[in-house]
C-alpha cells in the first residue's frame, strides 16, 4: 500500500494548495470597488483589482478538473480496499494456526487504516470541490464591465472597394527574364552563394 500512500499524501498536499487559492481568490473579491457602467469609479485603479481578481479566479477555476480527477481515484481507491479487506477477513477466519492468523490480522489492520483514510480524503476532496464551486460563483457575480474596456483597434478590411488599402498590381515583378535560357543563368546565379558560415 505504498504507493496509495504517496498518492495520497500527494492528493491531501494538492487540497491544502486549492485552499490557498479559494482563500486568495476571496480575499481580491472582498477588496473589488463599486464600478459603474461606463467603467467610472471611486477608486483610481479598479480595473487593476479586477484583472487581479480574475488572475485568481483561474488558478482556481484550473482546479476543478485535477478535483475531479483525484475523487474519481479515491472512490476506485475506496472499493478496491473494501473489496481486499472482505478477502482478508475471510481466510482470517478459515485459519486454525495463531501465526499466520495474525499476519493476516496485521495486514487487515493496515489495510483498514488506509481504507478509513480514503474515506476521509474522499469527504475532504467533496468538501474543497464545493468551497471551489461557491468561490467561482461569487467571483462571476463580480466581473468589470466589458464596453467600459479598451476596444482593440480595427484592422482595415482587405476588400478591393475599401478606398484605404493600396491597389494591388496586376502583375508582380519577379526580377527575372522567365523567357528562354536567360532564366536559368539567373536562377543559377542566385542559388550559387557560396557556403554560409
Amino acid at each position: 500500500m505504498a504507493d496509495d500512500a504517496i498518492n495520497i499524501t500527494e492528493i491531501e498536499s494538492y487540497l491544502a494548495t486549492v485552499e490557498s487559492y479559494v482563500s486568495e481568490l476571496i480575499a481580491k473579491i472582498g477588496m473589488l470597488p463599486k464600478v459603474e457602467e461606463d467603467g467610472s469609479s471611486e477608486c483610481p485603479f479598479a480595473q487593476k483589482l479586477y484583472a487581479e481578481k480574475e488572475q485568481a479566479e483561474a488558478k482556481v477555476q484550473v482546479c476543478l478538473a485535477k478535483l475531479g480527477e483525484y475523487e474519481s481515484w479515491t472512490h476506485s481507491e475506496i472499493a478496491r480496499c473494501r473489496s481486499n479487506l472482505t478477502e482478508l477477513i475471510a481466510h482470517e477466519q478459515q485459519l486454525n494456526r495463531d501465526s499466520p492468523k495474525q499476519k493476516l490480522s496485521d495486514a487487515e489492520s493496515k489495510l483498514a487504516a488506509v481504507y478509513n483514510r480514503l474515506l476521509n480524503l474522499a469527504e475532504s476532496i467533496k468538501e474543497t470541490i464545493n468551497k471551489v464551486e461557491k468561490a467561482l460563483e461569487k467571483a462571476g457575480q463580480k466581473q468589470y464591465p466589458q464596453q467600459a474596456l479598451p476596444q482593440q483597434p480595427q484592422m482595415p478590411s482587405m476588400s478591393p472597394q475599401n478606398p484605404q488599402m493600396p491597389p494591388v498590381p496586376s502583375q508582380i515583378p519577379t526580377g527575372f527574364d522567365l523567357g528562354g535560357n536567360n532564366f536559368d543563368n539567373q536562377l543559377t546565379g542566385t542559388l550559387s552563394i557560396g557556403p554560409i558560415e
